[in-house]
């Protein structure tokens, strides 16, 4: 009894050093996910995500999106769904994320938060009716987003995405 002990925590403990350190993730259900978690310092951040179907009106209804695919060189098939909205809540205070981080990130599927040493990841996968996963990892400071990065799972260095963004900070001089 006493070894099955020992070889439980020692197993237990092992997963906690390897395993990442997703706070919390979640399936997109009816469109929407919720997330939340906490940055080094404690304080807490909460994230609401939602999509929205995608018809022929839409008016990038002939652009790629990720999640999507092409049925030939000029004509391309859009995903089901895409992120319509990212909202994001630091302690009291909300941040700002450009429609460029996600709108066109299609039929996302699970997002999970993961804390670092600066801030937090936010990493959304998705997938297409016959194109293969992407994941799309969307890295935050405390106060905005940094980097957005898209790669397709079976090609991560050869097919990917990859944006920076740069903001005044509010601890910036004036």
């Amino acid at each position: 009894m006493t070894k099955h002990l020992f070889f439980s925590n020692v197993i237990i403990t092992t997963l906690a050093i390897v395993m990442p350190t997703f706070v919390n993730g979640a399936e997109f259900i009816q469109g929407v996910v919720q997330l939340g978690g906490q940055l080094r310092d404690g304080t807490a951040v909460k994230i609401d995500m939602r999509t929205v179907k995608l018809t022929p009106q839409y008016p990038y209804a002939h652009a790629f999106m990720w999640g999507g695919d092409f049925e030939s060189r000029s004509e391309v098939i859009m995903p089901k769904n895409v992120i319509a909205a990212i909202n994001i809540q630091i302690g009291n205070e909300k941040m700002f994320v450009p429609l460029s981080a996600y709108s066109d990130l299609g039929n996302p599927y699970q997002a999970s938060f993961e804390k670092t040493d600066r801030g937090f990841r936010l990493i959304i996968a998705g997938r297409g009716g016959t194109s293969t996963p992407y994941k799309a990892v969307l890295e935050f400071n405390n106060e905005n987003i940094q980097r957005r990065r898209i790669t397709l799972d079976i090609f991560p260095d050869e097919v990917w995405e990859e944006t920076e963004y740069s903001f005044k900070s509010s601890t910036d001089e004036k």
